[in-house]
C-alpha cells in the first residue's frame, strides 16, 4: 500500500495547529490509502507484474495494470520478442495502457491459443497524481469528523434545528474525482 498524502497536507487543509492528533491523522491516512487503493482496484506507486494471458490473435493487447511504464520481457509461445527500436523495426512497443506488436517479426499478433503469452512489465504513478492525494485529503478528514458521531444519522439542537450528518463510506466529491482512476480487469 502507498500513502497517498502525508501529515502535513492533512494537517493544513484541517487547520490542526499542534500535533496532538498526529497519531489519530497518521493511522487515518493509512486507512484512507488503503480504502482508496482498494476502491480504484489499483497500487499507484510503480509496482513490476507479471501476466499469463490467452493470445487474442491481434497485434494489441491490453494490460491490467496502468499507466505501464517499463516491459522487461515478452514471450509468446515461450519465444521471446524484442523490443522494436523504430517504427520499421519488428518486435514489441507499448503505451500507457497496450502493448503492440509490429509486422515484420516471428509474430504478427499474439496467436491465439490458452496462457501462450507471458508479459512482465511495471506499471504506476512515480508520484501520487494531486487530485488523488486531495481525495485523500478529504477523505482522511471526513473520517475524522466521524469520530464523534460515528453511526449518528442526525441531532436536534433544540426545538428548531436539526443536523443532518453523511451516513456515506466518502464523500461523493472524492468518489468522483477516483472513478476515472479505477481499474478493471482485461481478459
Amino acid at each position: 500500500m502507498t500513502l497517498l498524502t502525508t501529515l502535513a497536507d492533512v494537517s493544513l487543509y484541517i487547520g490542526a495547529t499542534d500535533t496532538s492528533e498526529d497519531q489519530v491523522i497518521t493511522a487515518l491516512i493509512a486507512n484512507a490509502s488503503a480504502f482508496i487503493e482498494s476502491f480504484c482496484n489499483r497500487t499507484f506507486a510503480i509496482t513490476a507484474y507479471t501476466e499469463t494471458r490467452n493470445g487474442n490473435n491481434r497485434p494489441r493487447m491490453m494490460l491490467n495494470n496502468s499507466p505501464i511504464t517499463a516491459i522487461s520481457s515478452l514471450a509468446i509461445d515461450a519465444v521471446t520478442i524484442p523490443l522494436s527500436t523504430g517504427p520499421t523495426v519488428p518486435g514489441y512497443t507499448f503505451d500507457l495502457n497496450s502493448i503492440y506488436l509490429r509486422p515484420g517479426g516471428s509474430y504478427n499478433t499474439f496467436r491465439r491459443d490458452v496462457q501462450n503469452v507471458q508479459v512482465s512489465y511495471s506499471a504506476g504513478f512515480s508520484s501520487v497524481p494531486s487530485d488523488v492525494a486531495q481525495a485523500c485529503i478529504e477523505l482522511v478528514a471526513f473520517k475524522r469528523a466521524k469520530r464523534s458521531r460515528i453511526d449518528k444519522k442526525n441531532e436536534t439542537l433544540g426545538s428548531q434545528q436539526t443536523i443532518g450528518f453523511d451516513t456515506s463510506d466518502m464523500p461523493a466529491s472524492v468518489k468522483t474525482t477516483l472513478m476515472p482512476y479505477q481499474r478493471f480487469t482485461v481478459f
